[in-house]
């Protein structure tokens, strides 16, 4: 069989920023380095004395074509839910699904190894998703995808077959504006309680919205501004065994706490890298314990509080070694008490122990089965089977551990 070679060319002009990956910042070109070649891909980095962008983009775009000499061909599109050879989901009245086709996936060391098995593939089928950004889970096992640049929710059953769909673009109730920044990024995020009610981080709109199962608007807090209970970019949603609410919020670097009717109890956080200080936060978890983990994305590490706020612990740092981290995006609890970090910069899902201890990994650059494009969520259900919301890959991908 032969080896598929992938390369990324970053070429860089003389003038002016550079476009970064979604979640990172711009003009900083180490840390978009390490984040090309994160998971083991290499790159090519090009740096053109004096060029504009218009010469630095043809330029890379020669390169690519010249290095894509030496690689096979990318992979085939998959079908809208494509289970593995062993898994047959059942028909469902409540949705129209297209096709499914079984992939042959010829064994390798890599897939060999893996602490999980690949299940199937959600790609959203009737309503293709586009950039989904966050999932989440109700006490039945269905899945709540943020469906970011169509601005909806939509939620499929624990076999990928669609249920229903809400939202649009829009200010009104039951509408949603999760664009951030350039017109092909999109953030929000979704929670669900042990009731079925689903809470939305509606980034940019600056609120939080609360909906019954099926969709129906309940309530909403939140507006603009520095004050308890205001948003700057609310970009995390998380909600405990009582009910109450945790959000992230990117620009504040704070965590707030509201009751289920979105009543502020308590706020922590502040922005820079000490115990209890975040740096540009991205989302939220909260085990059975009530303990709350913060996925603090460019300080590389998670942090661990207690229900109030207090300070538990932290592990993490910038690198690709086991327990290192580049840009982790979000965090999960099991019901062991288990965290699983989705890593974004390096295109891989990890596993710790709930004090940190570095447990498993999977996952690297790439379209095929156990491979991301930036995997910026993921979710574990009762049986331990894991989602990752696979963000430039379209698709929401489940996993069964070994």
């Amino acid at each position: 069989m032969r080896k598929i070679i992938l390369f990324r060319v970053l070429v860089i002009s003389s003038e002016g920023d550079n476009f970064a990956p979604p979640g990172q910042e711009k003009s900083d070109m180490q840390r978009l380095y390490d984040g090309l070649t994160a998971g083991g891909v290499p790159a090519r980095l090009v740096v053109v004395k004096g060029a504009n962008h218009c010469m630095a983009i043809l330029i890379g775009f020669l390169l690519a074509h010249l290095l894509a000499a030496c690689a096979a061909p990318s992979a085939p599109t998959m079908a809208a839910v494509t289970p593995a050879a062993t898994s047959t989901p059942p028909p469902a009245a409540t949705a129209t699904t297209a096709p499914t086709s079984t992939l042959a996936v010829e064994p390798t060391s890599e897939l060999a190894s893996s602490p999980v098995e690949f299940v199937l593939q959600i790609t959203g089928n009737p309503n293709p998703l586009s950039s989904p950004h966050d999932v989440a889970l109700d006490p039945q096992g269905n899945l709540y995808v943020v469906d970011g640049l169509n601005h909806r929710i939509q939620k499929f059953d624990s076999n990928g077959r669609f249920l229903t769909t809400w939202g649009g673009f829009g200010i009104g109730e039951g509408q949603f504006n999760f664009q951030h920044g350039a017109p092909s990024a999109a953030l929000g995020t979704v929670a669900v309680d042990e009731q079925g009610h689903v809470y939305v981080a509606d980034s940019s709109n600056t609120r939080i919205q609360k909906f019954d199962s099926t969709g129906q608007f309940l309530t909403k807090w939140g507006s603009r501004g520095l004050g308890d209970g205001q948003f700057s970019y609310p970009v995390g949603v998380a909600v405990d065994s009582q009910g109450n609410v945790y959000v992230t919020d990117d620009n504040r670097d704070d965590i707030q706490k509201f009751d289920s009717d979105g009543h502020f109890l308590a706020k922590w956080g502040g922005h820079g890298t000490g115990d209890g200080q975040l740096n540009e936060t991205s989302q939220i978890a909260v085990d059975g314990q009530g303990n709350v983990y913060i996925a603090d994305t460019f300080n590389y590490r998670i942090q661990k509080f207690d229900s109030n706020g207090k300070f538990l612990g932290k592990w993490g740092s910038q690198g690709t070694d086991d327990g290192q981290l580049v840009t982790p995006w979000d965090v999960e609890v099991d019901g062991q008490g288990n965290v699983y970090v989705a890593d974004l910069g390096n295109n891989r899902i990890q596993k710790f122990d709930r004090n940190g201890q570095f447990l498993a990994k999977w996952g690297t650059f790439g379209t095929g089965d156990l491979q991301f494009n930036e995997p910026t969520a993921v979710v574990v259900d009762r049986e331990g089977n894991v989602y990752v919301a696979d963000y430039n890959n379209n698709r929401i991908q489940k996993f069964r551990q070994k």
